[in-house]
């Protein structure tokens, strides 16, 4: 009798162990993300990137690059709305190189790196802008060129300020986003079927 009250005790606390895992993996779902709702397919695109967050938001439908990606929900979709996003990052670090460059004037050494940034920025704004080209005319090499090549213009950036002893990088957290946005937007583009 003892005997099988302790198994039906040891039963009871193993059944209740699983279901307090299975509600807890619950728990930790997103509660927006309905089977059907956009985010679920948002979701099941963005994993494929290596900054899961940072995909997701730019790619919420809500955010979708100003409206300028339109039709359904889908990896191409979604790899346009990040490039886009990344153009607008690029657009506004460069800006800031340029604001950074007129108050670094007397700093020959931070106005020489920030104006190889803002060359690098607008390379980098071409290279984002013939990569939307590419997907249009399904040239999968070229994209991952165009998209592989941003990520080398915001290291040039970076690059100049390490290799000046005393000049820090005003421009590193830009910079950091870019080159997530840029990684996503190779994870992303890996997974098109162009």
């Amino acid at each position: 009798m003892a005997s099988r009250l302790s198994f039906t005790l040891v039963l009871l606390v193993a059944s209740l162990a699983l279901l307090g895992s299975i509600s807890g993996a619950a728990a930790h779902r997103r509660p927006y993300m309905h089977h059907s709702s956009p985010s679920v397919h948002i979701y099941k695109i963005c994993r494929h990137a290596r900054h899961l967050g940072l995909c997701m938001a730019v790619a919420h439908p809500m955010k979708w690059a100003g409206g300028r990606v339109h039709g359904p929900i889908g990896p191409e979709a979604i790899c346009k709305s990040s490039i886009h996003a990344t153009i607008q990052k690029v657009v506004q670090a460069r800006a800031l190189a340029t604001k950074l460059t007129q108050s670094h004037a007397q700093n020959t050494m931070s106005a020489a790196n920030l104006n190889v940034c803002r060359e690098v920025y607008t390379d980098a704004l071409g290279n984002l802008m013939v990569s939307i080209k590419n997907m249009d005319n399904r040239a999968s090499a070229d994209l991952n060129i165009n998209l592989s090549a941003v990520i080398s213009d915001v290291s040039t950036c970076e690059d100049g300020f390490m290799e000046t002893p005393g000049v820090g990088s005003p421009l590193t957290k830009i910079n950091s986003v870019i080159t997530k946005l840029a990684s996503n937007n190779l994870d992303l583009a890996s997974k098109l079927k162009i």
